[in-house]
C-alpha cells in the first residue's frame, strides 16, 4: 500500500498516480491535464423539409471535444442515490471505487474519478405540421390554415453520460408537447 500523511490506499479506493515518482501526491507535482471543461465545438442545425402539404422542422445542438465533471461518486446522498457500477469483490474492473457513505471519511481522492467525455448532440425541437389545401381554407373564409405538432427538447441523440441532460445540466426533464393550429385571416 501507498501511504501518504494520513491517507491510506486499499484496494477499491481511487489512487492517484505518483507522476515523478517521489511516493508523495502532492498537488504540483503530481497533476496531468486530461482535457478541458470548455467545449472545443458548439454548433447547431435546423432543417425544414416539404413533401406535398407535410412540414418537417428539427433543431439539433452539440457540444464536443470537452470533460465533464460529475464530481466523482461518494455514495453520500444514500436515498437518492443512482445506480453506479462501484468496486466490490466480485467487480473489480469497476467504474467507480467501493461506496463511501461519508465524504469526511475514506477516500479523499474519489473526485478524480468524475471526469467523463462530456460531447453531446441534442434533439432540442422536432415539428410535423400540415398545410390544409387553399381551395378548402378559402372555402372557409381563411387565407391559411395549418395543424402541427411539436416536441420540445425529446432526448438525446449521442451522449456518453446517460444520467443527466449535458445540454441543462440537471437531471430534471423539461420536455414539452405543443399540439397547435396556425390561422390566417
Amino acid at each position: 500500500m501507498l501511504q501518504t500523511g494520513s491517507n491510506i490506499f486499499s484496494f477499491g479506493n481511487a489512487r492517484p498516480v505518483d507522476q515523478n515518482g517521489d511516493y508523495k501526491i502532492d498537488a504540483n507535482n503530481d497533476r496531468v491535464i486530461i482535457g478541458s471543461k470548455d467545449p472545443k465545438y458548439i454548433f447547431g442545425m435546423t432543417n425544414n423539409f416539404n413533401y406535398k402539404n407535410f412540414e418537417l422542422t428539427f433543431f439539433v445542438y452539440g457540444k464536443m471535444g470537452y470533460l465533464y465533471d460529475t464530481g466523482g461518486e461518494n455514495e453520500g446522498a444514500k436515498g437518492s442515490q443512482r445506480s453506479i457500477n462501484y468496486y466490490n469483490d466480485n467487480n473489480i474492473n469497476s467504474e467507480y471505487q467501493k461506496p463511501i457513505y461519508s465524504a469526511g471519511t475514506g477516500d479523499a481522492y474519489y473526485p478524480i474519478l468524475g471526469y467523463r467525455n462530456g460531447s453531446f448532440l441534442k434533439m432540442r425541437n422536432i415539428s410535423l405540421g400540415y398545410h390544409f389545401d387553399k381551395d378548402l381554407v378559402q372555402n372557409l373564409g381563411l387565407s391559411k390554415l395549418r395543424i402541427y405538432f411539436q416536441v420540445n427538447n425529446p432526448g438525446m441523440v449521442f451522449t456518453k453520460v446517460k444520467w443527466t441532460d449535458l445540454d441543462t445540466q440537471t437531471t430534471a426533464s423539461n420536455r414539452g408537447i405543443t399540439l397547435g393550429l396556425n390561422v390566417g385571416f
